[in-house]
This record gives C-alpha cells, sequence and structure tokens, in this order.
C-alpha cells in the first residue's frame, strides 16, 4: 500500500492478486479489507480520503508489477483500490467518551462505517466531521457494545 500520499489530490491506493478461483464472498471480503486498509491509513496519516475507485488489471498492463510465483490461476488479475486525498489535517482524538478509549484504528474504522451508515439514511446531507461521528460513536457505541456484550454466549467469554 502506498501511503506516502501527502498533498491534497494525491493518490492512496492498494491492490491485492486474485487467481480466479475466490468465490464472491471471498472477493467481498477483499474489498472490505482494502477499503478498512486505505481508510485506516489515511486516518493514521491525517489524510480524509474521498470514496475509493476499483479496477482490475492485467498481467502486462501499465504499473502492473510482476505476478509473484505462487499467484496460479485460470484469471490472474491484480485488484486494485485507489482513493484521492481530500483533506490534509492533523490528528484528531476524540471527544472525550466512548470513542476518546478506542485504538485510533478502530476509531477511524467506526468514523467509516458511521459515514456511510449517515449516507445511506441521509443521502442529501452533507458528509459527517469526525467531531460529528464522534458524538455519533460516543452517543451510541456503548448501548451497542452491551448489546453485543449480551448477545453472547458464557463460552464466548473464555
Amino acid at each position: 500500500m502506498n501511503v506516502n500520499a501527502s498533498e491534497v489530490g494525491d493518490t492512496l491506493e492498494a491492490a491485492i492478486w486474485l487467481d480466479g478461483r475466490e468465490t464472491v464472498l471471498e472477493r467481498s471480503r477483499f474489498v472490505l479489507d482494502a477499503e478498512d486498509a486505505l481508510y485506516q491509513a489515511g486516518a493514521r496519516h491525517g489524510r480524509v480520503l474521498g470514496s475509493v475507485r476499483w479496477s482490475e488489471k492485467r498481467p502486462g498492463d501499465d504499473r502492473v508489477p510482476p505476478v509473484p510465483e505462487h499467484i496460479q490461476g485460470p484469471n490472474v488479475r491484480l485488484l486494485v483500490a485507489e482513493a484521492t486525498v481530500v483533506n490534509v489535517v492533523g490528528v484528531e482524538r476524540a471527544l472525550p467518551g466512548f470513542a476518546h478509549d478506542l485504538e485510533l484504528d478502530d476509531l477511524a474504522r467506526l468514523r467509516r462505517v458511521t459515514r456511510r451508515q449517515y449516507r445511506r439514511e441521509y443521502p442529501d446531507q452533507p458528509e459527517l466531521t469526525d467531531r460529528q461521528c464522534d458524538t455519533l460513536i460516543n452517543d451510541l457505541g456503548p448501548a451497542a457494545a452491551v448489546d453485543t456484550l449480551r448477545s453472547l454466549k458464557p463460552s464466548d467469554l473464555h
């Protein structure tokens, strides 16, 4: 993953080799993991990223490295995720409360999930700021954590 994107307009990217034998579920997991990795890397470095763009590239295409020897299959290609840096900010810690006690990676992931859900519910509204996300996380996070703990079986706790 390229984490050297330092200015607005630069691109942060991540990629994974596919061999043509992955299931739809595995590919979906790759997509979610790559998006998480991009947004987390951006957050750690004070970069606000736009939406993720996806492309598939074939061996021999422009900017495609040689295929690793252990990657072989009926349809080898490189799945590439790219997101443009839309703002550069200092890494802001969360408001005091539940969100403040989270690791930065976990906070970045919850902010991204919060923004995504908010965008689904209110598509005509502007994107939430970190502070607005933290307020929602502080308000909803503890109850969600308690609900999760209550749903666990005693054997899950060991």
